[in-house]
């Protein structure tokens, strides 16, 4: 059951190989490895087994130098990610809006100082650009492991000497973390995903059995997990378990927790099973294998931010090709070839102390081209045609925060009930309209106050990130919706309002199982309470972010909308709902979008063209103003 020497073992290359290239067709073909994402965890058990391994022979000659430690990492990692960090920098400066520039500069800082976990951990949250337009998002993975090299040689090196320890701590760390991981995915599964805390005990397996020479005790039964059969059955169970798990999982699974222990302990197997076992000679083993193993690093780097780049084409509505994924991962192939053969190889033909002075001031470089893009607010002289439209659009994404008043009365995924702010309440006795929903809810409140200046102190918001207001609405991924809506019920059988408005993005609830049924029951004890209910249908979601509308199409006020007949088909569900119920319903698709599915892109107000919505959906307040003026007049006398 022990490890071998410190010799170099191909087919752990190999096992590199299936972990990139599961997430490699993960991102590019999600419907093909659904599970594939499970390549990093395999990834972090591979790493912390290579790393551990050389660290604790060292420490048991007593020649271990922390120095040298950090720049063999800095030599290993830095040099690929330099180049990939500027390239694609560089290509943005084409391709992203000024809000967006700015925000590709902050992950640019992360990047460089392996710190993109701690960033995407805080920008989480209903209104953060989506995952796939964030050409660095992948870097988060890399960051945990180095958070992880910074303190492991440290803590390694601070409890050598005390070998009745060291299988004791090592294992208590590895538990904390795993079990931490387990609850943290019910509390929080955000930080769950990204934490290095809760992401360690994956590193951890992989170290552990490393380090397992070094414990003071024997293994009895060591002699039986050394035979042959043992070993090839471990090697066909563990390359089994990985995919399994690529296969099977999928971005709705309850991810990591204990799930990422059959892709983690099936690495840990094929490990063990040792170079000799069945799957590790004649599959890992191949030559071309390995070299797509050597290769991996460069290759985990490249390939995604040419797909974020092919995603973001396809938001502004651009056809590519059949194939066009096909064609970027053979360029991502070919850049990760170019890099390892005339990158990383001939780097070690320069000493250690010579390419650590030389790598450490090239960090500059990404962290200036950073600094000038925010300095810059995003470098929105790129879009002189478009200037007024450009500072609209970063006006709303700088205050929608404030004007939804998140955080307060529009809750983040992760907030309770217990956190609406008392503002929240109508500051009335007498509670003239409230305001029930998601963020499509939320967006309503500044055409609402605007509208309606004389009765604003009698508006009640309670609004939660994607959580429609329905009561028993359950999702994994807002594990608090139930408790939130409950409360909110509470409140409104409380203050009574003479108006409620129940608003969401309907479109995103509609398929989940017992939606109508649900609804109906919400609406049946809504009912009883006397309130007239103002009904909102499905909200009007674009097809193209506007500006990058208003860009392409050359200042047109309205466009073709590719998802209408879609909302047109949730809106007249909503509207039956609407009818049974003898409800007041209102239906933005109808007030925005004429009958051959051209939707507005900006409104007029006092001449000027403004954006309707600042994202694919979610309103100015200019919008938020213009919607409300279309159906509150009778609000007026309230």
């Amino acid at each position: 059951m022990r490890p071998q020497d410190n010799t170099y073992r191909p087919d752990i290359d190999g096992l590199r190989a299936l972990a990139v290239l599961a997430v490699v067709i993960f991102h590019a073909w999600p419907r093909r490895l659904p599970g594939g994402f499970v390549g990093v965890d395999v990834f972090f058990v591979i790493s912390g087994y290579l790393i551990s391994r050389i660290i604790a022979n060292d420490l048991e000659k007593e020649n271990f130098n922390l120095k040298l430690f950090y720049q063999k990492r800095i030599k290993r990692i830095f040099p690929a990610l330099l180049i990939v960090l500027v390239s694609t920098t560089i290509i943005s400066v084409f391709i992203f809006l000024p809000n967006e520039f700015t925000q590709l500069a902050h992950h640019l800082i992360a990047g460089t100082f392996f710190s993109s976990n701690f960033l995407l951990w805080r920008e989480s949250g209903y209104f953060d650009v989506a995952s796939d337009t964030k050409p660095f998002l992948h870097l988060w993975s890399l960051a945990i492991e180095e958070q992880f090299y910074l303190l492991w040689p440290i803590f390694l090196f601070s409890i050598w000497k005390k070998k009745s320890l060291r299988f004791f701590l090592i294992g208590i760390f590895l538990l904390i973390s795993f079990f931490a991981s387990v609850f943290a995915l019910k509390t929080n599964p955000t930080a769950a995903f990204y934490s290095p805390i809760y992401r360690f005990w994956e590193i951890l397996i992989g170290a552990s059995y490393a380090l397992y020479p070094y414990f003071n005790f024997k293994f009895k039964w060591e002699s039986f997990f050394a035979k042959k059969i043992v070993k090839n059955a471990a090697s066909i169970i563990g390359f089994l378990a990985i995919l399994f798990a690529a296969k099977i999982y999928s971005k709705t699974s309850s991810f990591p927790g204990s799930l990422a222990l059959i892709p983690s302990l099936g690495a840990l197997l094929i490990i063990f099973a040792g170079a000799q076992s069945i799957i590790n000679k004649y599959i890992f083993s191949n030559k071309y294998i390995i070299y797509i193993g050597l290769i991996s690093y460069p290759l985990y780097l490249w390939h995604w931010p040419l797909l974020s780049f092919a995603h973001i084409y396809r938001l502004d509505g651009v056809l590519l090709p059949k194939y066009f994924e096909l064609y970027l991962m053979i360029i991502a192939l070919a850049l990760s070839v170019f890099t390892y053969q005339f990158i990383e190889l001939k780097l070690n033909t320069i000493s250690l102390a010579t390419l650590t002075k030389r790598l450490l001031p090239a960090m500059l470089i990404p962290v200036t081209l950073a600094g000038i893009i925010i300095y810059f607010d995003g470098i929105p002289a790129r879009f002189f045609h478009h200037q007024a439209s450009v500072k609209n659009i970063d006006e709303e994404i700088k205050v929608y925060s404030h004007e939804y008043r998140e955080g307060l009365c529009f809750l983040k995924p992760d907030q309770t009930f217990n956190e609406f702010s008392q503002i929240c309440h109508a500051q009335s006795v007498n509670s003239a309209i409230f305001l029930w929903g998601d963020s499509y809810s939320a967006h309503l409140y500044p055409g609402l106050k605007n509208y309606l200046p004389e009765i604003q102190n009698r508006i009640s918001q309670f609004n939660a990130s994607a959580c429609p207001p329905i009561l028993n609405y359950a999702d994994e991924t807002r594990p608090h919706c139930k408790s939130i809506n409950d409360y909110v019920f509470s409140v409104i059988q409380k203050e009574k309002p003479h108006y409620l408005i129940m608003s969401a993005a309907w479109q995103t609830y509609y398929q989940k199982p017992d939606f109508t049924k649900n609804l109906k029951e919400t609406l049946l004890k809504l009912d009883k309470l006397n309130i007239k209910i103002i009904f909102i249908g499905p909200a009007l979601v674009q097809a193209i972010q506007p500006l990058r509308a208003i860009i392409r199409f050359n200042g047109k006020d309205k466009i073709r909308n590719e998802m209408y007949p879609e909302l047109k088909k949730i809106d007249q569900i909503l509207f039956d709902v609407a009818k049974e119920f003898k409800l007041e319903y209102v239906s933005p698709i109808s007030k925005f979008c004429t009958r051959d599915t051209e939707c507005l892109l900006t409104i007029n107000i006092n001449g000027r063209q403004r954006l309707l919505s600042w994202d694919l959906g979610h309103m100015t307040r200019d919008g938020s103003l213009f919607f409300a003026q279309t159906f509150l007049q009778e609000l007026k006398n309230l």
